[in-house]
Protein backbone atom coordinates (compact mmCIF):
# COMPACT_ATOMS: atom_id res chain seq x y z
CA UNK A 1 0.00 0.00 0.00
CA UNK A 2 2.93 2.67 0.70
CA UNK A 3 3.78 2.44 -2.78
CA UNK A 4 0.35 3.27 -4.20
CA UNK A 5 0.72 6.39 -2.31
CA UNK A 6 4.38 7.51 -3.50
CA UNK A 7 3.36 6.68 -7.22
CA UNK A 8 1.21 9.29 -6.25
CA UNK A 9 3.85 11.72 -4.46
CA UNK A 10 2.20 11.42 -1.31
CA UNK A 11 3.59 10.68 1.76
CA UNK A 12 1.89 7.96 4.00
CA UNK A 13 2.82 7.19 7.43
CA UNK A 14 1.60 4.28 8.96
CA UNK A 15 -1.58 4.98 11.63
CA UNK A 16 -3.96 2.35 13.97
CA UNK A 17 -7.48 3.61 15.17
CA UNK A 18 -8.74 1.85 18.11
CA UNK A 19 -11.43 2.05 20.56
CA UNK A 20 -11.41 2.99 23.85
CA UNK A 21 -11.45 -0.01 25.22
CA UNK A 22 -9.70 -1.77 23.01
CA UNK A 23 -12.05 -4.12 21.38
CA UNK A 24 -11.47 -2.07 18.29
CA UNK A 25 -8.16 -2.36 16.37
CA UNK A 26 -7.99 -1.27 12.24
CA UNK A 27 -4.44 -0.35 10.44
CA UNK A 28 -4.31 2.40 7.87
CA UNK A 29 -2.31 5.65 6.55
CA UNK A 30 -2.39 9.12 7.55
CA UNK A 31 -1.79 10.32 3.71
CA UNK A 32 -0.11 13.50 3.54
CA UNK A 33 -1.54 16.20 0.94
CA UNK A 34 -3.79 13.48 -0.44
CA UNK A 35 -7.39 14.70 -1.51
CA UNK A 36 -11.00 13.69 -0.25
CA UNK A 37 -11.76 12.08 -3.82
CA UNK A 38 -8.48 10.66 -4.49
CA UNK A 39 -8.46 9.27 -1.21
CA UNK A 40 -12.41 7.87 -1.87
CA UNK A 41 -10.68 5.95 -4.91
CA UNK A 42 -8.33 4.16 -3.21
CA UNK A 43 -10.61 3.04 -0.55
CA UNK A 44 -12.74 1.60 -2.98
CA UNK A 45 -10.11 -0.63 -4.33
CA UNK A 46 -9.71 -1.98 -0.87
CA UNK A 47 -13.31 -2.10 0.01
CA UNK A 48 -13.53 0.37 3.00
CA UNK A 49 -16.72 2.45 3.86
CA UNK A 50 -15.29 5.95 4.85
CA UNK A 51 -12.09 7.99 5.07
CA UNK A 52 -11.20 10.95 7.04
CA UNK A 53 -9.79 13.86 5.99
CA UNK A 54 -8.29 16.96 8.63
CA UNK A 55 -7.42 20.67 7.51
CA UNK A 56 -4.89 22.85 9.48
CA UNK A 57 -7.86 25.19 11.79
CA UNK A 58 -10.83 22.91 10.80
CA UNK A 59 -12.51 19.65 12.01
CA UNK A 60 -11.70 16.51 10.76
CA UNK A 61 -14.48 15.30 8.78
CA UNK A 62 -15.67 11.46 7.42
CA UNK A 63 -16.48 11.64 3.76
CA UNK A 64 -18.69 7.98 3.29
CA UNK A 65 -17.90 5.85 0.21
CA UNK A 66 -20.85 5.32 -2.33
CA UNK A 67 -22.62 2.20 -1.80
CA UNK A 68 -22.04 0.09 -5.15
CA UNK A 69 -24.56 -0.02 -7.64
CA UNK A 70 -26.50 -3.34 -8.27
Amino acid sequence: MPALFAEQGVIALPHVGRSHDGAWIEEGFFALGLSAAAGLLIAAQFDQHAIVTVSLGRPAELHLAQEPVG
